[in-house]
């Protein structure tokens, strides 16, 4: 096949440049879990803090959960960018070592 190239080196790259922002993404869903739950409460007690909690939770609740997703996503992508270029590296060995050379 003729016209076909692959450079599986900057695709590590960008895995690993992902990588990073997985990590930073995930020191910010730990950190912002944590500081939530010493605040405990904060709403307080009172009708007024009552009813903002009723709206407040559910919604933080779900961007909590959608952070932690996102990070699961980005983690994902970058274990298939990884697992592509290995592949890619793997079977293009395999197919070298077992094409005779031609004189």
């Amino acid at each position: 096949m003729t016209g076909f190239a692959v450079q599986p080196d900057p695709l590590f790259d960008k895995g690993q440049q992902y990588d990073l922002v997985h990590s930073e993404l995930a020191a910010i869903y730990s950190r912002l879990t944590q500081d939530l739950d010493a605040a405990g409460p904060f709403w307080g007690g009172d009708e007024s803090g009552q009813r903002f909690a009723r709206t407040y939770c559910p919604a933080a609740v779900a961007q909590l959960r959608q952070m932690g997703a996102t990070g699961e996503g980005l983690q994902s992508l970058i274990a298939g960018v990884c697992r592509w270029a290995t592949n890619y590296v793997n079977t293009d060995s395999t197919v070298a070592q077992s094409t005779p050379m031609s004189d």
